[in-house]
């Protein structure tokens, strides 16, 4: 069997999630992918203190979003994440 991959989803309720509490989550699970939606800059600032490998685009509102990576992978932004997707 190979390495363990930790994958977590969180919606970060508008920018509001106690951005505390998330990145002891992420230490605590040992999280090494992250992907993020409605993300704030308080709560994008705490993810990039634990994995540092990020593309995160935090908004005031419900439209931030990101991915985080504990080790670095090549990330590309698609236009507004939905190019790749034929949108």
């Amino acid at each position: 069997m190979g390495d363990r991959l930790r994958v977590m989803s969180a919606n970060l309720y508008w920018g509001r999630a106690d951005a505390d509490a998330l990145l002891a989550l992420l230490r605590q699970r040992r999280i090494d992918a992250l992907g993020c939606q409605e993300l704030g800059h308080e709560q994008a600032e705490a993810i990039a203190d634990e994995l540092p490998h990020a593309l995160l685009v935090p908004s005031s509102g419900a439209d931030g979003t990101g991915i985080a990576l504990r080790h670095p992978a090549r990330l590309e932004m698609a236009d507004r994440l939905g190019a790749d997707l034929g949108m």
